[in-house]
């Protein structure tokens, strides 16, 4: 059986994720799968939806189903692009390490492309995201949830509020500096500047495509 070169781009949330998707989806990659999430990460027959609900959900059957799914795919490069699959910032990235082991599992030696962006942007946009929903919370309180209270949640969309503890980034992608020669880690501020094309070139490089439209 060929191995299969795959690559995860899982996020975080609120890095750019949905632009970066639209543009993978713009070019014809005739040796390239592309795997996104679905609109509402329900499809039954996403790869990318099971995977999420696998890494919540760990069971064997799945697990096995997965793995057939990937083998049936005829290209060798698949990219999977779904922000939710590292973590969630609504339970404080509990369960990073855990999430981490299952892709490890699943996949044959993946490889990562990982989004970090200055916290108080995150925060900025999440807060943002949230009162939008009509949701009556002021700032500082959103950012300062109780982090035991968060560690004991599972996230839901209606989840309101975190931590800005939370975002340690040395904390938090720990599982994935160990692994670094497989990893590619990604600036939001710098990727999104029309005046630097560096980030950018670094994720065409890395994925081994031709990105020709920055985004």
């Amino acid at each position: 059986m060929e191995k299969k070169e795959i690559y995860i781009h899982s996020g975080i949330h609120k890095t750019g994720s949905t632009a970066i998707q639209k543009d993978l989806l713009k070019h014809d990659y005739k040796d390239v799968k592309i795997l996104i999430k679905s609109s509402n990460n329900t499809d039954p027959n996403s790869i990318t939806d099971k995977i999420l609900y696998y890494l919540k959900y760990p069971e064997k059957t799945l697990e096995n189903k997965i793995k057939q799914m990937i083998n049936e795919i005829s290209q060798k490069k698949i990219i999977i692009s779904n922000e939710g699959l590292f973590g969630h910032q609504g339970n404080g990235f509990v369960d990073v390490k855990k999430r981490f082991d299952l892709m490890e599992n699943l996949f044959d030696d993946p490889k990562y492309i990982i989004f970090f962006r200055e916290p108080s942007g995150v925060l900025s946009s999440w807060y943002n995201f949230s009162i939008r929903k009509d949701i009556d919370v002021d700032f500082m309180s959103y950012c300062t949830t109780d982090i035991n209270l968060l560690y004991k949640i599972i996230p839901k969309d209606n989840r309101v509020g975190t931590n800005y503890k939370i975002y340690n980034y040395n904390e938090i992608f720990k599982p994935y500096l160990n692994i670094i020669t497989r990893v590619l880690f990604l600036e939001y501020e710098s990727f999104f500047s029309k005046y630097n094309d560096s980030e950018y070139k670094k994720l065409s490089l890395f994925l081994g495509v031709d990105l020709k439209n920055k985004v």
